[in-house]
């Protein structure tokens, strides 16, 4: 049994994960009835197809999981970078209305965990006005469907994060 530990400082944010935490709850219910030890491209693939059914959303191509945590949009699929797969996980921050709010020149060191620098891209889309974080974490590093799905979480955690510091203007 998966126990699920809310602390009383989070009980706050836990309306906006509702929706998250049910597509979680049937992960955990496919996790336990086939566990896999690892994950392969058309194990992580399939999982994204299984995560998209469940929210209802369509698709047309290789499987994109979309999912709106708060203010962070993501969006999450499987690449080909080099000789390796990788689960990418990019992070749509809102976009910027004021005009005074420009490209940040680094991350602060509070939006990524340690050992996390090098895995995270923070970036700027002039056109759309916004910050985009952008994860790619390799396929083999993946343990289980659990460890894909808290990939996604923690990418989104990252952005949130990297939000806050935008917005009190501690990030350039």
């Amino acid at each position: 049994m998966t126990k699920l530990i809310i602390h009383p400082a989070q009980a706050v944010a836990l309306p906006r994960y509702l929706h998250l935490l049910r597509l979680y709850k049937a992960l955990i219910l496919q996790s336990e009835d086939h566990n896999q030890p690892d994950m392969s491209v058309t194990a992580v693939n399939r999982l994204l197809q299984d995560l998209i059914a469940l929210a209802g959303q369509q698709v047309d191509g290789p499987p994109a999981l979309e999912l709106q945590l708060g203010e962070v949009f993501t969006r999450s699929a499987v690449e080909r970078g080099g000789v390796d797969h990788y689960l990418s996980v990019t992070a749509l921050l809102p976009k910027c209305e004021q005009p005074h709010y420009l490209p940040l020149l680094h991350a602060p060191l509070d939006a990524v965990g340690p050992g996390q620098e090098a895995e995270v891209d923070f970036l700027w889309h002039a056109d759309e006005g916004r910050y985009i974080v952008v994860r790619k974490i390799p396929i083999r590093l993946l343990s289980d469907e659990r460890s894909v799905m808290d990939a996604i979480l923690a990418t989104a955690d990252i952005a949130a994060q990297y939000l806050e510091a935008v917005r009190a203007g501690d990030a350039g």
